[in-house]
């Protein structure tokens, strides 16, 4: 959960002009498998199971932000 507050206040910056984003190539496989290591445990304790089938896919963009 910190990760995505700083990463909401790190999108309010870069609106503002307070920093640049640094883009290239994400692959977003990787970022979702990140998502679902974040909610994992949260998913578990609900008994909620958590399943994605991602193809390899590239986007252009700041993985950060």
């Amino acid at each position: 959960m910190g990760h995505m507050l700083d990463g909401l206040v790190d999108i309010s910056k870069l609106e503002s002009g307070g920093i640049a984003a640094d883009t290239g190539p994400v692959d977003l496989s990787r970022l979702v498998d990140d998502v679902l290591d974040e909610f994992a445990h949260a998913a578990n304790e609900k008994q909620i199971r958590l399943q994605v089938q991602a193809d390899r896919c590239f986007a252009d963009t700041d993985a950060y932000l």
